[in-house]
C-alpha cells in the first residue's frame, strides 16, 4: 500500500495524473518494512566477548580543560547594579561609595580626598 506524499496531490489535480506515480518508492510501507527485515544478533554476556590485544591495551586518559584565549570575563555575580529600573517603572539609583575616601557620591578616580 502506497500513501501519496502530500505534495503529490496537488501536482495530480493540476495535471491529472495518479497521485501514486509522483511519489518514490521509499515512502511505501513495504519499504519501510523491509528496512526492518533482518536479524538481530544478541550480543551476550560481557564477560563473554572477544577483544584483541591492542584493543584491550589502549588506555584512555581523561581529557583536559583548555583554558579560553583572551582575559577571562568579569562574574556578575553578587555585584550591585548602581542604575536599574523596578518592575513597577520606577528608577532606583543606588549611590556609589568612593574606594579612597569611602564618602558617597564620586568614585576614587575622581576623589580629592589627601590623607
Amino acid at each position: 500500500m502506497k500513501f501519496p506524499c502530500p505534495q503529490a496531490c496537488v501536482v495530480a489535480q493540476q495535471r491529472s495524473i495518479s497521485m501514486y506515480t509522483l511519489c518514490s518508492p521509499y515512502y511505501t510501507t513495504e519499504y519501510w518494512k523491509s528496512t526492518h527485515k533482518g536479524t538481530i544478533m544478541p550480543v551476550g554476556d560481557e564477560d563473554d566477548w572477544e577483544f584483541p590485544d591492542d584493543i584491550k591495551n589502549i588506555t584512555v586518559g581523561v581529557l583536559v580543560e583548555k583554558q579560553p584565549v583572551g582575559q577571562p570575563k568579569k562574574k556578575k555575580v553578587g555585584r550591585i547594579k548602581s542604575n536599574r529600573t523596578a518592575c513597577n517603572g520606577e528608577r532606583i539609583i543606588i549611590p556609589q561609595n568612593c574606594g579612597k575616601c569611602n564618602a558617597k557620591g564620586h568614585n576614587r578616580s575622581t576623589c580629592t580626598y589627601r590623607g
